[in-house]
């Protein structure tokens, strides 16, 4: 009989070792597979912020192009007004001062690009 128990203890012990086994292992693969949904739904975060990021760095791109462009927009009107207010500032002096209208060479002609139709030309004597 003493070798009867002891066989039975031995099994009872492999079939403890072979549940705690499977129990271990059943802990540590649910563990596994919640840290990976977390890490999953961290992930979609993370790509989701880098997405809008991405939107917003696009935007802003677009946002400096635009200003860039009113800006030498801006410029190159700014210079055509500058050149007309001096040619209109040139003329009434050529026309109000007899003894330069008749020394100069004036002709009227377009100022400015802006003004091809020559419509605020009619008026000039």
């Amino acid at each position: 009989m003493p070798l009867l128990l002891k066989s039975r203890w031995i099994d009872a012990i492999a079939i403890a070792i072979v549940y705690g086994v499977g129990i271990v292992f059943v802990v540590v693969f649910t563990r596994v597979a919640a840290s990976e949904r977390v890490a999953r739904t961290e992930l979609a975060a993370a790509n989701q912020q880098l997405s809008e990021g991405a939107a917003q760095i696009e935007d802003l791109a677009i946002t400096k192009e635009r200003n860039r462009f009113a800006r030498e927009i801006h410029d190159s009107v700014g210079h055509y007004l500058t050149v007309v207010n001096v040619q209109i500032g040139a003329a009434q002096a050529i026309l109000h001062e007899p003894a330069l209208h008749e020394k100069s060479d004036f002709s009227v002609q377009p100022l400015c690009p802006l003004c091809l139709c020559g419509c605020c030309f009619e008026q000039i004597p």
